[in-house]
This record gives C-alpha cells, sequence and structure tokens, in this order.
C-alpha cells in the first residue's frame, strides 16, 4: 500500500492545495474557474481511487456524490 501513501502526498495533496488558492474563505471558488474545475475533476478522480484501494468504496462513492453535488452549486 506504499503507492496510496505515495500518490496522496504526491498528486492528491498539491492538488486540493492548488484549489484552496482558488477559494474565498467561505470555500466558494473565486477566480479561475475552469481551473478549479478541472482540479476538482481530479480531486476527485484520485479520491476514489484511493478510497478503494483502502475498501471504502461506499465513502468513495458519497464523496464523489458531495463533491459533484458542490461543484453544481459553486
Amino acid at each position: 500500500m506504499e503507492w496510496v501513501k505515495d500518490k496522496v502526498i504526491i498528486e492528491l495533496c498539491p492538488r486540493i492545495h492548488e484549489f484552496n488558492k482558488l477559494q474565498s474563505a467561505t470555500g466558494a471558488v473565486v477566480c479561475n474557474i475552469d481551473k478549479a474545475e478541472y482540479l476538482l475533476d481530479e480531486i476527485i478522480g484520485l479520491a476514489g481511487e484511493i478510497l478503494s484501494a483502502l475498501k471504502q468504496s461506499d465513502y468513495a462513492l458519497q464523496l464523489n456524490t458531495d463533491l459533484r453535488e458542490w461543484k453544481k452549486l459553486d
């Protein structure tokens, strides 16, 4: 499972950090909407892959649903 740790550190965390730079204090995306959407799609995919590998497929499904719903509202 070392690859999971690497995937989180090398791929997921940097994307989350970049996405956070595009948000206001309330969590709303306030600039570069296209980049934010692209990053969020990558975050959703990576999180799903990681959670599935950790046998957390129910959580992965719920996270996917929640993030896609939030994406529609923003």
